[in-house]
C-alpha cells in the first residue's frame, strides 16, 4: 500500500539513487521475463523499534550475499540468498554460510510472482540480517523488509542502512525511505542485548550528523503515479464496455472490528464508484471460502484477514505493542495487452488484498480500516502513489498531500475520500471526458474572540461557491497545527471550548473540496486573561486520628478561590491527597499508611492560577499495634554553652509516636521538649546556670507513656564555682572541671568517663575497664603567650565522646565533640579566657593546626584465645613495656627551633602508659597496647598527643622480633590507631 518518505529528511544523492537504481533494475528484470500474470503488490506497515525487532530474531548475523538464485522449493516462486556468514550477533550456527528464502522470483519455466516492497539482493553485498527458522533448511526475514540492512560505508563511516522506500509506514505522514545507523554501534547494541544487557541505543545519527551526511532526492511528478510492469502501464478492461468488477471478503473477517471489516470494505469499493467521470464499478459480493490471496491467482477478487496462508512476505505476525508488517496487495497482471485512447496497458485479470496476523488492533482504529483499504484497492486498479515515496516525490502539494493514494494513510479518521489527484489519476486510466474540480477559494477576515473563562469565538467570512466542508485548525503557544474541526459547506463561525487562561492559541482555517484544500486564511490569535490568584490559607494544623486518617485545619483568607487542594509527601514527593469545595477550612485526610510521617500543605485553587501553598504541618499516623512503648535507655547529658543541654538517648520501641523530656531542678518533673518518633535526641535551651539539672525522657505511645528513661544530670556553671574532683570530674590548675561522657555508636551504650588525675595540669578517663584508658586531656595556662588558656586532648578509642571544660572561676563553658569513628585529638590554644589569677602551668609557645583525621572501626579489644607469650621488654625511663613486657613502646621528639631529646617513660597499667618531654608534671603522649587478635588476629596500637612537635614512636616485639614506626609531623597534633599492627 503507501510508500512512506524517508525518516531521514536527508540522504545522499549518490546512495539514494544507487540503491534505488539497482531495485528498479530487478524489478524491471523479473517483469519482461514474466510470461503468467504476476501481482503488483504493495506492502505496508507499522514501525517497530530495534529491541522489538531483535527479540523476535532467533538468528541475527552480519555478511555477505555470495548468490542470488531461483527458489528450488516447490509451491510459490521465491528467490534464494546464499550468505556468508561474517559475524553471529544472536543465536548459534555451525556453519559458514546460510541460505535465505524469500517470496517472489521466477521459476525455471519462466513464471513468477512480483511483491512490490521486498527488498532486493546482488551478489557481493554486505548485509545484517534479522532471520528466523523457515521450512526445508532455510531462514525467512523477520517482518519483511524490516529485517534487512545494507552496509555502506560513506564519511569514512560504515552504516547501516535499511531501505523501506517501497514499503508503506501506515504511522506517519511520510514514506518509510531510507534508515540510517553506525553499523559497528549497531551489532556491538544487538550482541550485548542477545546476551542480557540491555542498554540505550548508541548508534543513532543525530539531525546535524545526518544533514552533514545526506540530501533527500527528489523526483519531478505533476502528481499521481501509476503502476508500471515492463514498461506498461496496467488497468481493467471490464469497464470499458460497462462491465463491473467483484470483490469479496473472506467469510473469517477482520479480527477486531465488530462486523469483521466489511462495511469498512464496502466503502472502500464504492468510494471509487463515486467519481462521474469514469466507469468504474467495483461491487460487494459477499464473503468468500477462496483463500489464493498472493499466494496463487484463483481468480477470486477477495480481501483475506489474518494472513491464513503465512504468508512469508510478512515474515512474523504484527505486533500491537512493537510494530510490523501490517498489509499487502495489489492486481495480477496477464502478460496481453490491450489499448485505450491510444495507449497500451497490460491487462488486469483479479486483485487481492491479504492483512497480516494481528493487525486488527490498528485497522480497528475509527477510519483506518477503510482508509488502508480503499488504497489498497486503488492499487488493485492501477494506481500507484501521488506523493510519498521514491518514485512519486515528495507531498509538496495540497493536492498531493490529500489523495487518497499518498504514500502513507492520513491517519485523522477521513476514511475513504477521492480527492482531486486521485479523480486525474483513474481518469487518465479509464476516463474519456474528464473534468477537473477546481479547488475552493480560501476563506479570510478570521477574527478571535474572547466569548467566556474558556471559550474563544471564531468567525470568517467564507469566499467559495464550491466548498463541500471548512477545516478549523489550532496551535497552543509555539507548538504545531492541529485539526479541531471539520464543519459543512458554508459554516463561518466555530466556539473552541475547554481553552487554558494564559496560553495563546493560533487559528488558521480552510475550505475543502473533491479537488484539494484551499489555501489557508489569515492566521489570528487569542488568549484567555489570567485571573489573579486567591490568597493563601494559613495556620495548617495537623492531628492525627487513626493508623490511616489525619485531620487537616487551616484558615480561609480568600474570598474568590473555586477550592483547596491538599497534598501530602510520606517519604517521596508531594501527591494530591484532596480536594475541598470553596469556603471549606477543614478535611480528613483517608487512605494513608500506619505508622507513617507525613508532611502537607494545602493551596487554595481559583479562576487562573494557584495561590501560594500554606504553611507546613507534620503528623505521624498511629500504628497498628497500640501497646505502651518501650522506655528509652542510655541517656546522657551534656552541658553546652549558652545555658543549652545536649540531650541523647537510644530508642527502644518500634510503636512510639515520639519522645517526650522532661527535667527536675530539686523538685518533680516537667516537660521541657518534645521530639517526632525515632530520634535519639534533643537540645534543650534557656536552662538556670549555676543549677543541676536532671532529665529523664519517655516514649508516646497510642494510649500511654513508656516507662521513664535513667535519669542523666547536667551542671551549667556560674562563676565563683568550687573546682571539685571525683570520680567522674577532674580539676586541673585547681581552677578547670573537666568531663567526658560517651556514646557508643555501634551498641548505642553510653555513660560518663571515670576520671584519673596524672598531674595538676593532666589526666585520663576510662570508659569499659580501668586498665583501658580511653582519653588524656591536659589545661595549661598560655596567657603568657596570648592571654589565653589552652585545653588539649589526645584520643585512644573512635567512639563518639564530647569533653566539657568549665572554668570555675568564670562558669565559661566549652565542650567539644568528637564524631564517631574520629581517633583524632584536639589543641585548642584559644580555648578560655585569662581572666583570674592561676598559679602554675605556665605553657611554651604552641601553634593549632587543622587536625587530620583517622578511620578506625575498633575501639575495644575482644578476647583471644591464643596465649598470650612472655616478652622481654625491660621497662626503664625512656622505655615502656606493655602487655606483659611483650611489646616495647619508646619516642625521641625533635622541636621546630631544633632542639631534640628522648621521651621519658611514665608507667601506668599493663595495656597504657605516658611520656613527658619538657617537664614531668606535663604530659605528651599516652599509649595504648591492646590484644585484637581475637577479633581480627592482630594486636592493635593506639597513640594520643597533646604535643605538636615532631615525634618518633617505636614499637617492639620483643618476642616476634618486629619494630614498628610512627612518625608525627611537626605541627601535627592527631594520634592515630593500628588494628593491624602486629
Amino acid at each position: 500500500m503507501n510508500e512512506p518518505k524517508p525518516r531521514v529528511a536527508t540522504v545522499p544523492g549518490y546512495l539514494a539513487l544507487s540503491l534505488y537504481r539497482l531495485a528498479a533494475t530487478l524489478i524491471a528484470a523479473l517483469l519482461l521475463s514474466l510470461p503468467g500474470p504476476p501481482p503488483a503488490a504493495a506492502l505496508s506497515y507499522v514501525p517497530m523499534t530495534d529491541a522489538a525487532l531483535a527479540d523476535q530474531s532467533p538468528l541475527i548475523l552480519e555478511g555477505v550475499v555470495e548468490e542470488v538464485s531461483p527458489g528450488e522449493a516447490p509451491g510459490r516462486p521465491s528467490t534464494e540468498l546464499r550468505v556468508t556468514i561474517d559475524r553471529v550477533l544472536k543465536g548459534r550456527l555451525a556453519a559458514s554460510e546460510v541460505l535465505v528464502r524469500m517470496p517472489g522470483g521466477i521459476r525455471p519455466d519462466g513464471s513468477g510472482l512480483i511483491l512490490e516492497g521486498a527488498p532486493r539482493f546482488v551478489a557481493g553485498e554486505p548485509v545484517l540480517l534479522f532471520l528466523t527458522p523457515g521450512p526445508a533448511d532455510a531462514f525467512a526475514l523477520v517482518q519483511f523488509s524490516l529485517g534487512v540492512f545494507r552496509r555502506v560505508d560513506l564519511g569514512g563511516e560504515r552504516l547501516a542502512v535499511r531501505d523501506l522506500s517501497d514499503a508503506v509506514d501506515v504511522t506517519r505522514s511520510g514514506a518509510g525511505g531510507l534508515e540510517l545507523r553506525r553499523l559497528d554501534a549497531f551489532a556491538d547494541w544487538l550482541e550485548d542485548r542477545a546476551a542480557g544487557t540491555a542498554r540505550k541505543p548508541d548508534y543513532l545519527l543525530d539531525a546535524a550528523e545526518e544533514e552533514a551526511l545526506a540530501r533527500e532526492p527528489e523526483v519531478a511528478t505533476e502528481g499521481f503515479t501509476l503502476i508500471d510492469q515492463g514498461g506498461f502501464n496496467v488497468r481493467w478492461r471490464a469497464f470499458d464496455t460497462g462491465g463491473s468488477v467483484t470483490f469479496v471478503s473472506h467469510q473469517s473477517g477482520q479480527p477486531g472490528i465488530a462486523d469483521g471489516g466489511v462495511a469498512d470494505f464496502q466503502a472502500a469499493l464504492s468510494a471509487w464508484n463515486s467519481d462521474p467521470s469514469t466507469p468504474i464499478r467495483y461491487l460487494y459480493g459477499g464473503t468468500t471460502t477462496a483463500s489464493g490471496g498472493l499466494s496463487t491467482n484463483d481468480g477470486v477478487n477477495a480481501i483475506l484477514f489474518d494472513d491464513p496462508n503465512g504468508e512469508s512476505s510478512f515474515g512474523a505476525p504484527f505486533s500491537c505493542s512493537s510494530g510490523g508488517v501490517l498489509a499487502a496487495g495489489g492486481p495480477w497482471v496477464s502478460p496481453t495487452t490491450h489499448s485505450f485512447q491510444g495507449e497500451v496497458y497490460r491487462t488486469i485479470v483479479s486483485g487481492d488484498v491479504v492483512t497480516n496476523k494481528n493487525a486488527g488492533c490498528w485497522l480497528s482504529l475509527p477510519g483506518h480500516a477503510s482508509e488502508v483499504f480503499a488504497h489498497e484497492l486503488g492499487h488493485t486498479l492501477g494506481l500507484n502513489h501521488s506523493c510519498g515515496d521514491g518514485a512519486s516525490g515528495s507531498c509538496n502539494t495540497t493536492a498531493k498531500n490529500d489523495a487518497l493514494m499518498r504514500a502513507s494513510p492520513h491517519g485523522d479518521g477521513r476514511g475513504p475520500s477521492l480527492r482531486i489527484d486521485d479523480r486525474a489519476a483513474i481518469c487518465r486510466l479509464y476516463g474519456s471526458a474528464c473534468t477537473t474540480p477546481e479547488p475552493p477559494t480560501a476563506p479570510d477576515q478570521l477574527a478571535a474572540t474572547v466569548s467566556g473563562s474558556s471559550t474563544i469565538s471564531l468567525t470568517w467570512r467564507d469566499n467559495a461557491g464550491n466548498e463541500t466542508g471548512y477545516e478549523v485548525e489550532r496551535r497552543a503557544g509555539g507548538g504545531s497545527f492541529g485539526r479541531i474541526a471539520t464543519l459543512g459547506a458554508g459554516a463561518t463561525s466555530l466556539v473552541d471550548g475547554g481553552r487554558t487562561a494564559g496560553v495563546t492559541y493560533t487559528y488558521r482555517v480552510r475550505a475543502t473540496n473533491d479537488a484539494g484544500a484551499s489555501a489557508y486564511s489569515n492566521l489570528v490569535s487569542a488568549q484567555i486573561p489570567t485571573a489573579p490568584p486567591p490568597l493563601s490559607p494559613g495556620d495548617l494544623r495537623a492531628t492525627t486520628q487513626t493508623s490511616m486518617t489525619v485531620r487537616l485545619t487551616w484558615i480561609d483568607r480568600s474570598n474568590d478561590e473555586t477550592g483547596f487542594e491538599v497534598q501530602a509527601k510520606g517519604g517521596g514527593s508531594y501527591a494530591v491527597v484532596a480536594n475541598t469545595a470553596a469556603g471549606v477550612e477543614a478535611v480528613t485526610v483517608q487512605g494513608l499508611s500506619p505508622y507513617t510521617d507525613y508532611t502537607f500543605r494545602v493551596r487554595a485553587l481559583g479562576a487562573g492560577p494557584a495561590s501560594d501553598f500554606s504553611n507546613l504541618a507534620v503528623a505521624t499516623t498511629f500504628p497498628t499495634d497500640s501497646s505502651t512503648p518501650t522506655a528509652p535507655a542510655q541517656l546522657i547529658a551534656v552541658p553546652m554553652p549558652g545555658g543549652q543541654v545536649l540531650l541523647r538517648w537510644q530508642d527502644r520501641s518500634a510503636n512510639e509516636l515520639g519522645f517526650r523530656v522532661e527535667r527536675r531542678v530539686g523538685g518533680s518533673f516537667e516537660v521541657v521538649a518534645t521530639t517526632a518518633r525515632n530520634r535519639t535526641e534533643a537540645t534543650v535551651n534557656g536552662l538556670a546556670l549555676g543549677a543541676n539539672h536532671v532529665f529523664r525522657v519517655r516514649a508516646q505511645g497510642v494510649s500511654a507513656l513508656s516507662a521513664a528513661s535513667g535519669l542523666a544530670d547536667a551542671d551549667l556553671p556560674t562563676a565563683g564555682q568550687a573546682c571539685v574532683s571525683d570520680a567522674d570530674t577532674s580539676c586541673f590548675l585547681s581552677r578547670f572541671r573537666v568531663e567526658v561522657r560517651w556514646r557508643n555508636q555501634r551498641d548505642q551504650a553510653a555513660g560518663r568517663g571515670q576520671a584519673e588525675a596524672r598531674s595538676d595540669r593532666s589526666g585520663t578517663f576510662w570508659f569499659f575497664s580501668a586498665d583501658n584508658t580511653e582519653l588524656i586531656v591536659k589545661v595549661l595556662d598560655g596567657r603568657s603567650v596570648n592571654g589565653r588558656f589552652w585545653v588539649f586532648y589526645g584520643a585512644l578509642t573512635d567512639l563518639e565522646y564530647w569533653v566539657t571544660v568549665v572554668d570555675t572561676v568564670t562558669g565559661e563553658l566549652k565542650t567539644y565533640a568528637n564524631d564517631p569513628g574520629d581517633i583524632c585529638g584536639l589543641a585548642d590554644t584559644g580555648a578560655l579566657g585569662g581572666a583570674g589569677a592561676t598559679a602554675g602551668g605556665a605553657a611554651s609557645s604552641f601553634t593549632a593546626l587543622p587536625l587530620a583525621r583517622a578511620e578506625v572501626t575498633l575501639e575495644e579489644d575482644a578476647p583471644s584465645s591464643q596465649p598470650a607469650a612472655v616478652g622481654t621488654c625491660t621497662a626503664g625511663a625512656e622505655a615502656l613495656c606493655l602487655l606483659g613486657g611483650r611489646f616495647r613502646v619508646e619516642v625521641d621528639w625533635q622541636t621546630a627551633a631544633g632542639a631534640s631529646g628522648v621521651g621519658r617513660a611514665v608507667a601506668d597499667t599493663d595495656r597504657t602508659g605516658f611520656f613527658w618531654f619538657f617537664n614531668p608534671n606535663n604530659l605528651e603522649l599516652v599509649v595504648k597496647m591492646l590484644d585484637g587478635r581475637g577479633t581480627n588476629g592482630h594486636y592493635w596500637f593506639f597513640y594520643g598527643a597533646l604535643s605538636n612537635v615532631r615525634y618518633e614512636l617505636r614499637v617492639t616485639d620483643t618476642v616476634g622480633g618486629a619494630t614498628r614506626t610512627y612518625v608525627n609531623e611537626q605541627g601535627e597534633v592527631c594520634g592515630d590507631a593500628d588494628v593491624t599492627a602486629f
